[in-house]
């Protein structure tokens, strides 16, 4: 329990803080001096920019965000809706989002196909079912990410299940078959999510 509630202030804190370095960016953009400038004068900065309910949301965000990073463990529901505002907001500052979101979710689609596809051929009947539950699964977790705009999740999620996949029987099965699509998209994955 204790353990789940330090992972979901770390996720409040990174969520809020890859919103925080996009306003800089944006700012910096605008031709702002932003160096010497606290959050809260920084997100004040925005009302030149965006629609000042907007900014007051970011603002109310940044209030719960410090109560979090001072210790404050946070009701799952509140975050939940913290992070899905977040989200919603990173698009103002990043409209590309939700277009790498759909491509990122389109390879993993036809890599999982492959898995399960793959599962039917006689190298890989032994584990046939592992292959195919192995496959939902990443279906599952990148669609409810890509359903709540979790770009920065999915791409930590896919880099992740690279390097467990490298330790299991499953990887290494697909690895001696030439058949790790899962490394082989892994590029393509990366220039859509740094691409401007």
């Amino acid at each position: 329990m204790e353990q789940e509630k330090h992972k979901l202030r770390e996720k409040i804190v990174f969520c809020f803080e890859s919103l925080l370095t996009l306003i800089r960016k944006y700012l910096s953009e605008k031709g702002i001096k932003i160096a010497d400038l606290n959050e809260r004068s920084l997100i004040k900065k925005l009302n030149s920019f965006i629609d000042s309910f907007q900014v007051s949301k970011i603002q109310g965000l940044h209030t719960f965000y410090r109560h979090i990073s001072r210790g404050f463990t946070p009701v799952k529901r509140d975050s939940e809706r913290f992070i899905k505002q977040v989200e919603e907001l990173t698009e103002i500052f990043d409209p590309s989002k939700p277009e790498k979101i759909k491509r990122i979710v389109e390879i993993i689609q036809t890599v999982t196909d492959n898995i399960i596809r793959y599962s039917y051929e006689e190298w890989a009947r032994d584990h046939s079912k592992k292959l195919v539950e192995t496959a939902k699964r990443v279906q599952r977790v990148s669609e409810y990410m890509a359903n709540i705009g979790d770009l920065e999740g999915i791409y930590k999620y896919y880099s992740n299940l690279l390097k467990e996949f490298e330790e299991s029987q499953i990887g290494q099965l697909l690895e001696d078959n030439d058949k790790n699509d899962l490394k082989s998209e892994y590029e393509k994955i990366q220039e859509i999510y740094f691409m401007h």
